[in-house]
């Protein structure tokens, strides 16, 4: 069972189930919507309560192929230990296994966040300062194709007993993630080009440039290898961060 704030940004979730591990998960999974993109995710965990608390009893955030209960997952948790463990299952079907080491006593790690980027899953965990800002530690980073293209991503609580473990989950955000565009956002004028240079005193070929902006260059030299590298260099002179670009 779970409840929203009014504001929506607290989540009073309620659950029990065996454990989240081995072959089959026996848990309570909040997710509202199927994630088809890249994607970042955050929540931070706050109380825990049981009357029968459990060392792996866990809280936390969980990327699901599915809602089988053998699905290929990765997830990070808030165990009863207050451990943060890395756990998860590489494909449909088989044994789940912990990525990275559990990092063990750390009552003040409150924040989880997973960032997806392609195949690969990284995880981190971090501490809210009296200002407000968080730390964030990364855990492990994993590439998982089993987990597919499209995904369940949401709130995990497992009380690794009969008894139940409610769970205070606060600005639980999922935001999308776009790759910077191939596309250049400066054009570079022909005027920035700088006289070729060549390694090794090179005395053959020639550099042009058509009309459509495209470059003939042509050159001798041995190789780009080795302790002396002999070839012929045509270049911007840029300064900060630039994307490369070429056909």
């Amino acid at each position: 069972m779970a409840l929203e704030s009014a504001d929506g940004k607290t989540i009073y979730m309620t659950g029990h189930g065996r454990d989240i591990w081995s072959y089959d998960d026996d848990f309570n999974f909040k997710a509202d919507d199927i994630v088809e993109a890249d994607f970042t995710a955050v929540v931070k965990v706050g109380a825990q309560s049981t009357a029968s608390p459990q060392s792996w009893s866990k809280s936390g955030l969980m990327v699901r192929t599915d809602l089988d209960t053998n699905s290929a997952h990765l997830s990070i948790f808030r165990t009863g230990l207050k451990w943060i463990c890395t756990q998860g299952r590489r494909n449909k079907g088989e044994y789940s296994r912990t990525f990275g080491n559990c990092v063990e006593n750390q009552p003040d790690a409150n924040w989880l966040k997973i960032e997806k980027r392609l195949d690969e899953y990284t995880t981190f965990y971090g501490m809210e300062g009296a200002d407000g800002e968080i730390t964030w530690t990364k855990h492990t980073s994993e590439e998982l194709v089993g987990i597919g293209d499209s995904s369940y991503v949401g709130l995990a609580v497992s009380s690794a007993s009969y008894w139940q473990l409610e769970t205070v989950f606060e600005d639980f955000e999922i935001s999308q993630y776009y790759f910077p565009s191939a596309a250049p956002s400066i054009s570079l004028a022909p005027t920035m080009l700088a006289p070729f240079t060549d390694i090794n005193n090179l005395d053959l070929g020639r550099v042009a440039q058509s009309s459509a902006g495209s470059w003939d260059v042509t050159s001798s030299g041995s190789d780009i290898w080795g302790s002396s590298d002999s070839f012929r260099f045509v270049n911007y002179t840029v300064s900060g961060d630039v994307t490369i670009e070429m056909k």
